[in-house]
């Protein structure tokens, strides 16, 4: 199979070259200014395409002679300046991308979401595909982006184009290049998780996203999304786990509600005054304080789904941050 990703010089998208070109693909990828991916270093048969999202001829010459398409670019922030840019790239690109694809006779669109797309079940269960979007008022721009892409391309599902989309968790694993979801780990091990937020999350493998995206490519029905997501856990049963597995403390206790939003804020606005990138922004504080619980029964019941133990996800992890040291 003729395969595009985008992407791939980011976490999900590097663990999903690497398992595409184990599998016998023949893998492509776009690369801002042809910028050499990371993951495709030990794989001489990933080709760079130097391209942009917003660049119609380069998204052209990426798709020409490709059958599936696997599109994770995205610029990820919780900052609300960045949302005109955001707005740009992750919607209008996808737009720009997706057209470029159907001209180009590409047999499979497959959209990387996030469970953020879906929102939380207001009773507290398990939020599944059908739950209702209930972020807006939380003015996330990535969320909110994210959102506006899904809801174009399965608005925009005909037969010219197969159209999936899933929605993974809270990933976590190895390459992650660019400090991204795992980082958490990392702050762990550097005995900065002594504190942790109100909320939980769905943590998941990456590798077991990337199976689970490919099993979507494969048996994933045109115009539908799955939920790619795993372990239900409060950030504090995850701190602990992974604490346990580094040899680090465990968190002493939940950060209140008023701090983690006070001390959030005080961080974004100083980082922004000095033209810095937040650490972490209010809103990232806000979602901290969530239950985000996810069910992929949908997933595992169609596509073959298989959500592994974290440990070993969580082992990965902590092994690509040691051999940075």
């Amino acid at each position: 199979m003729h395969i595009l990703v985008t992407g791939a010089t980011g976490f999900f998208g590097g663990n999903l070259l690497r398992m595409l070109c184990d599998a016998g693909h023949v893998v492509r990828y776009l690369s801002r200014n042809g910028q050499l991916a990371a993951a495709a270093y030990n794989y001489p048969q990933a080709v760079c395409c130097a391209g942009d999202l917003n660049d119609v001829q380069s998204l052209r010459n990426a798709c020409d002679g490709i059958d599936w398409i696997f599109h994770a670019a995205a610029i990820v922030s919780s900052v609300e300046r960045d949302r005109k840019q955001m707005q740009e790239v992750n919607v209008e690109g996808t737009k720009r991308l997706f057209e470029v694809a159907k001209a180009a006779n590409v047999r499979r669109f497959i959209y990387i979401s996030t469970v953020d797309t879906i929102g939380i079940d207001p009773n507290g269960l398990f939020a599944n595909e059908e739950t209702i979007y209930n972020f807006s008022p939380l003015r996330n721009p990535y969320s909110d982006t994210k959102k506006a892409a899904e809801d174009f391309l399965i608005s925009i599902q005909n037969d010219d184009i197969e159209i999936v989309v899933v929605n993974p968790g809270f990933m976590i694993g190895g390459f992650d290049t660019k400090g991204s979801s795992s980082r958490i780990i990392n702050e762990i091990m550097h005995f900065k998780g002594l504190f942790a937020p109100n909320g939980g999350n769905s943590f998941v493998g990456v590798k077991d996203v990337c199976r689970g995206a490919i099993q979507a490519a494969e048996k994933g029905k045109a115009g539908e999304r799955y939920i790619l997501a795993g372990h239900n856990l409060t950030y504090r049963d995850f701190f602990s786990q992974v604490s346990n597995l580094c040899n680090r403390p465990k968190p002493l206790a939940v950060l209140p509600r008023f701090l983690t939003l006070n001390l959030s804020a005080i961080i974004e606005n100083a980082s922004l005054l000095l033209n810095r990138k937040p650490m972490i922004t209010r809103n990232d504080a806000v979602f901290s304080l969530l239950p985000h619980y996810y069910s992929s029964n949908k997933a595992e019941r169609e596509l073959g789904y298989v959500i592994h133990p974290l440990e070993s996800a969580i082992k990965d992890t902590i092994d690509c941050y040691s051999n940075r040291s």
